[in-house]
C-alpha cells in the first residue's frame, strides 16, 4: 500500500526552530515526529489528514456484516460498525448486510455464527472453531466475552493494512 504522506517533512512557522516529519499515515489519522533542527526535544503527535487523502489510500472496499434474524447481538456489532466507521472518516461507507437463513446457506456462506463481519472478504475475529450454522458467535474482548467486537477493535481491523 502507497502512503502518500509518509517522509514529507514540514516546518513550523510558528516556531522556525520546530520541524516535523510524517512517519506514516492510517485512513484518517497521521502520526507526527516532531524534533528541533538541533535534534533536541523529540516528540510524537497525532493529526487529522487532509480531507481527500485518506480516501486516496484507504484499503477498504467491501463490508459485511452476517446475522441471522433471532440473533440478539447483530444490531449492537452494526451499531459499534457504524461508529467505528465514522471514527476512521468513513461514516458513508456502505455495509452490505447479509442475512443467513438457512444451515445450508451457513456453510456455503463458511458462516461461524451471528453476528460476523468481513472487511474485504476476510473475518478480522477468526472463530475458534470452523462449525457453521444459524448460532450466536461471541467475540474475546479486554472486557470478557461479548456478543459483538468493540469499538476499538473494529476500528483497528479497519485501519489495519492487509
Amino acid at each position: 500500500m502507497s502512503n502518500p504522506l509518509a517522509g514529507i517533512a514540514l516546518e513550523c512557522p510558528a516556531r522556525p526552530s520546530l520541524n516535523f516529519l510524517i512517519l506514516e499515515t492510517w485512513c484518517a489519522y497521521f502520526v507526527l515526529t516532531f524534533q528541533d533542527l538541533n535534534g533536541v526535544g523529540v516528540l510524537t503527535g497525532v493529526g487529522r489528514v487532509p480531507s481527500g487523502v485518506c480516501r486516496a489510500h484507504h484499503w477498504v472496499v467491501d463490508i459485511e456484516l452476517l446475522y441471522f434474524d433471532h440473533c440478539p447481538n447483530w444490531d449492537l456489532a452494526r451499531e459499534r460498525l457504524d461508529q467505528a466507521l465514522t471514527i476512521t472518516g468513513h461514516s458513508n461507507h456502505k455495509v452490505n448486510l447479509i442475512a443467513v437463513e438457512t444451515d445450508e446457506q451457513a456453510r456455503t456462506l463458511s458462516f461461524p455464527g451471528s453476528p460476523t463481519i468481513r472487511i474485504n472478504g476476510r473475518d478480522p475475529f477468526p472463530a475458534a472453531t470452523e462449525t457453521y450454522g444459524l448460532t450466536c458467535r461471541v467475540y474475546p474482548t479486554a472486557d470478557g466475552i461479548a456478543g459483538a467486537p468493540t469499538v476499538e477493535e473494529l476500528v483497528q481491523a479497519l485501519v489495519e493494512p492487509r
